[in-house]
């Protein structure tokens, strides 16, 4: 058979291969760039680029819905971790005025003695005796850590992290005062003895009085604004809980058996913007 025989459209096979130029001769050109194979041959890469591209964006929407599930679970985490410190947080607001009252008894006694103090009733406790019974609770943040660690927070709204970044300082700066309170709860026992007094230790013993008011005061405040942050973002824990702990506090229950006074719980739900008072 010859080399030039006709293929099955009748057209020679060799001349499927070649074409004419009239500046250059004969060039030869594979079928698929043949110019009826372009529209084919583009269309194919439109359809590559357009999976690639629609790919990419699949991704792009897994990952953004996986970081929404991640921020959606990371506050329910955050939620109960802000609940653990906001009950605290209630204990110090509702007992603010019995530990002002038992610092008030602490200096009208320590001015009325003469040369010799007159002992103050001594407290036992769990942590050692003390003439002035109040709280010094932990603040826990350890979820909000992990989850800025692993990279949560950032895709959370700003606004809303900003929120919960500021309650986690206000209780962050409340905790922060416990070692002040316990060293004054340790020179303050001093009082619980029959000291003599001349006028120095007199004066140095009311400025520690003084401090701790100041300190108990700033901490109640500290506690009523980090609870109005947790109440605004929706994360304020049910009323019976807040009641169990309170009836569990031993500072409540030294104030109630000294009767002195305490804050009622509805009040400080008002000013924090919590709960309405119940019926």
């Amino acid at each position: 058979m010859s080399d030039n025989a006709p293929s099955e459209g009748g057209q020679p096979e060799a001349s499927r291969a070649v074409e004419a130029s009239p500046a250059r001769g004969l060039r030869w050109r594979p079928g698929w760039l043949a110019p009826h194979g372009w529209t084919a041959f583009i269309g194919e890469i439109v359809v590559v680029i357009a999976g690639v591209l629609i790919a990419l964006g699949a991704g792009e929407l897994l990952a953004a819905w996986n970081w929404q599930r991640k921020v959606a679970q990371g506050e329910q985490q955050l939620a109960a971790e802000l609940q653990r410190s906001y009950r605290p947080a209630m204990e110090q607001a509702v007992v603010e005025p019995c530990i002002q009252a038992q610092l008030a008894i602490l200096s009208k006694r320590l001015m009325a003695s003469g040369n010799t103090l007159e002992p103050a009733p001594v407290v036992e406790s769990r942590i050692g005796d003390t003439v002035v019974v109040f709280p010094n609770r932990t603040y826990v943040d350890a979820t909000w850590v992990a989850l800025l660690d692993d990279g949560t927070l950032p895709h959370m709204a700003s606004e809303r992290r900003g929120r919960y970044a500021s309650a986690y300082r206000q209780f962050a700066r409340l905790e922060a005062m416990n070692p002040d309170g316990t060293r004054s709860r340790g020179r303050l026992l001093s009082l619980g003895w029959p000291l003599p007094l001349d006028a120095p230790t007199r004066a140095d013993l009311l400025g520690e009085l003084g401090e701790q008011s100041v300190r108990s005061r700033f901490q109640s405040l500290l506690a009523i604004q980090g609870m109005r942050i947790v109440d605004d973002l929706g994360h304020t824990p049910d009323r019976a809980s807040i009641d169990a702990y309170l009836d569990a506090s031993v500072t409540v229950r030294h104030c109630h058996a000294a009767g002195l006074p305490l804050t009622d719980i509805d009040s400080v739900m008002r000013d924090s913007g919590n709960f309405a008072p119940n019926p």
